[in-house]
C-alpha cells in the first residue's frame, strides 16, 4: 500500500546530513496503523520506501534490495531482520546494515509528530554518493565479488565518477599484492579502459567490470608484498641471470622511476622479452610514449598513471 499524501514536503537537511542535498518528509500513517510485524510501502519524492514496525520501533528503508532491486516490501520480516525473497539477502531494519549479502540498504529517519508517523528521505549529492561507493567497491575488489564490483561501478558512473578513477581503485588494491610487479591482469585492465569510449551510458560498466574483476581475481586473499631491500648493481645483469632478489633489489635502488622505466621497456637486446614476458604488460600500462615501447609491442593503454606501478 502506497501512501497517498498529496505531496512530499521539502525540509532542511537534518543535522549531519549531506551538504547540498534535498530532504523530503511525508506522513506515512498514524501510530495506530503500526503494530509489530506490520510493513507498508510508501512513496516519498518518487522513492519507494518500506516502513516496518518491530518491537524496537518503527523503521524505514529503501524498498529496492541493493542486489538486483527486488522489492523488500514483499520480503519476510522476522524480528528485527528483513529478508529479500529473491537471493536471501538480510538486513537490520533499524540501520539498513546487511547481515547476509554484500551491501547495506539505505535507511531513513522516522519522526513522530503528535499521532502522525513521518519519514524523511534525503537525496544525496553525487559527491556524497561517490564517497559512500568507493569503500564498497574496494570491499568488492578485495573479496572478488564480481556482482558487487559491477553494481558499484554502474552506480559510480551514474554519480559522475571517471572510468580511469574506478579502475585506479582496483590497482590501488591489487598492486601492493603483486609479488613480481605488473602482470597480465593490469595489461588487460589497460585494454578494457581503452574500450570504454566504445560504449555509451551505463554500458560502460561492462569493460570496466572486466578490468576490475581481472585484478580482483588475481590478487584475492594475497597478503601485501614486502619489497626487497635496495641492492646497488647492474639491473640488466640481474635480469640475464634470472636473479629475482637481485633484480628487485636493484630496481629498488633506483631513485627515480623515470630512470628505470626505459630499462624495463626499451629492451634493445630482447633480454627482457625473452626472460620476463611480463614486461610486455609493463609497456602496455605505460601507454603512449613511443620512445619506451618495446619492439613488436602494440600501443595499449591510455592512462599514464598506470606507469606508477612499474617495479620501483
Amino acid at each position: 500500500m502506497t501512501s497517498e499524501n498529496a505531496s512530499s514536503q521539502p525540509t532542511d537537511a537534518p543535522a549531519g546530513g549531506s551538504s547540498g542535498a534535498d530532504t523530503f518528509s511525508e506522513m506515512v500513517g498514524t501510530i495506530d496503523d503500526f503494530a509489530p510485524g506490520f510493513m507498508k510501502l510508501a512513496k516519498i519524492a518518487g522513492r519507494r520506501v518500506v516502513v516496518a514496525c518491530t518491537n524496537s520501533g518503527i523503521h524505514a528503508f529503501d524498498n529496492a534490495c541493493p542486489d538486483q532491486g527486488y522489492g523488500l516490501a514483499t520480503g519476510s520480516l522476522d524480528g528485527e531482520v528483513i529478508t529479500c525473497q529473491w537471493h536471501n539477502w538480510k538486513f537490520d531494519v533499524a540501520t539498513g546494515t546487511c547481515l547476509r549479502g554484500e551491501q547495506d540498504v539505505a535507511s531513513h529517519p522516522i519522526s513522530i509528530r503528535g499521532n502522525e508517523v513521518w519519514v524523511s528521505v534525503t537525496e544525496p549529492s553525487d559527491a556524497d554518493k561517490r564517497a559512500a561507493l568507493w569503500p564498497s567497491l574496494r570491499r568488492g575488489i578485495e573479496a572478488d565479488y564480481v556482482g558487487q564490483i559491477a553494481r558499484d561501478t554502474a552506480r559510480l558512473l551514474e554519480a559522475g565518477a571517471e572510468p580511469a578513477d574506478i579502475v585506479w581503485e582496483a590497482i590501488a588494491v591489487g598492486a601492493p599484492k603483486a609479488d613480481y610487479g605488473i602482470g597480465h591482469e593490469l595489461a588487460a585492465a589497460a585494454d578494457c579502459l581503452a574500450m570504454v569510449d566504445m560504449f555509451d551510458g551505463l554500458d560502460r560498466t561492462l569493460p570496466l567490470t572486466h578490468a576490475i574483476a581481472g585484478i580482483a581475481e588475481e590478487t584475492r586473499d594475497r597478503p601485501a608484498y614486502v619489497p626487497s631491500a635496495p641492492r646497488p648493481g647492474d639491473f640488466l645483469a640481474a635480469v640475464e641471470a634470472e636473479h629475482h632478489a637481485g633484480l628487485f633489489g636493484r630496481a629498488a635502488a633506483v631513485a627515480r622511476q623515470d630512470a628505470i622505466a626505459p630499462m624495463i621497456a626499451v629492451d634493445p637486446s630482447g633480454t627482457l622479452l625473452d626472460k620476463f614476458e611480463g614486461r610486455v604488460p609493463d609497456q602496455r600500462a605505460i601507454g603512449e610514449d613511443p620512445d619506451i615501447r618495446p619492439r613488436g609491442a602494440r600501443r595499449h593503454g591510455r592512462n599514464p598513471r598506470f606507469s606508477a606501478f612499474l617495479i620501483t
